[in-house]
């Protein structure tokens, strides 16, 4: 939608407003914190995999293994993270749950299980968890 109107919400040439035709000013598009933490959710969940612009990928499977590792061992590594953000199906509009997904504590736990999760690329785990960290914050605004 954003390109019809001549904006450009990607890299390179990122051009996040278009000309308004009548009075000729820029009109600024701001997206929703919310609804794009939930996306990335959404999309994560249901492809199962993302790359980043390096080709590096993040893995639904981390986080179902992680839920199952605190399932079986009785622990929850000081995170939120229960079955129910795994099949958030049913409740694909709890930005709470998104949020929680991808909170600090989680991406702790995975760094701290990296061995038994076996994450072979880390550092992308990470850079996307401070991403939605500093989505958070701004909402928080």
């Amino acid at each position: 939608m954003a390109n019809l109107l001549g904006a450009k919400l990607s890299f390179p040439g990122m051009k996040p407003y278009f000309i308004n035709p009548v009075n000729k000013e820029k009109v600024h598009i701001i997206v929703d914190a919310c609804h794009m933490i939930k996306l990335v959710r959404n999309t994560l969940g249901d492809w199962g995999i993302l790359c980043d612009g390096n080709g590096d990928s993040i893995k639904w499977y981390y986080f179902k293994e992680l839920v199952k590792l605190q399932e079986e061992s009785g622990l929850h590594c000081a995170t939120r993270l229960r079955s129910r953000h795994i099949n958030y199906y049913k409740e694909k509009m709890k930005v709470k749950l998104a949020v929680q997904t991808f909170s600090a504590s989680v991406g702790d736990a995975l760094e701290y299980c990296n061995q038994d999760l076996n994450i072979t690329k880390l550092e992308v785990v990470k850079q996307l968890f401070l991403s939605v960290e500093k989505l958070t914050i701004f909402l928080t605004f």
